[in-house]
């Protein structure tokens, strides 16, 4: 069991994760989800969408662990990855500035220059909006987005390693949105494998041009 805090997070977190699983299992689905993490309560009274912060770590953490139990820790990969590519265009719609996109502009950048202003947005949005303290390292391949306090830590062992999936689709959303091109994000280290952080990878050279 973990030791960590079970940190608060703006409703709004929760309001976009579950319009974002809903979207990609549908209505049923998305209320099997919410019985099967005991959050059944929200099926008629879902969080509000605002950054007040009435929800928690371990909330978040359940609904994603209803999804890995339901698909299995494979099949939930591309589900959770789904998922985070949604929730962030609803994210962008309807509060961009947990994301730290709130009147961004990326038009007169070069294409690493709005890959790394989205990385460094997105940390800083992660400390400030989230409760999740996080900094962005890099070498001459990569950048590294480093989140040092993360929901997962609240859901027991993913026995296939890493599993911040639905970060993972964020991530690499956000990225296609500012460059239009797809970049490779892996997360090579995670707090729920037993990890000091979570720590994505993200290749400075896209995929496609």
């Amino acid at each position: 069991m973990t030791t960590r805090e079970d940190r608060d997070l703006p409703n709004a977190t929760l309001y976009v994760l579950f319009k974002a699983i809903e979207e990609v299992m549908g209505e049923k689905g998305f209320h099997a989800m919410l019985n099967a993490s005991g959050l059944q309560h929200y099926i008629q009274n879902p969080p509000p969408n605002n950054l007040d912060r009435d929800v928690h770590f371990s909330d978040y953490a359940r609904l994603q662990k209803a999804v890995i139990d339901f698909y299995g820790p494979r099949g939930a990969r591309a589900v959770l990855s789904q998922i985070g590519r949604v929730l962030f265009r609803y994210t962008l719609e309807q509060q961009p500035a947990i994301l730290g996109l709130a009147g961004l502009a990326l038009k007169m950048l070069p294409e690493q220059a709005k890959a790394k202003t989205i990385i460094n947005r997105i940390a800083a949005a992660s400390a400030e909006r989230t409760n999740m303290p996080s900094r962005v390292e890099e070498d001459d391949e990569a950048w590294y987005l480093i989140i040092e306090e993360c929901p997962c830590a609240f859901r027991e062992k993913t026995p296939t390693g890493p599993s911040c999936f639905t970060s993972v689709g964020t991530i690499a959303e956000a990225l296609r949105w500012a460059t239009g091109k797809h970049y490779l994000v892996t997360e090579i280290e995670c707090i729920n494998q037993g990890d000091a952080t979570c720590t994505y990878r993200i290749a400075k050279k896209p995929q496609s041009d």
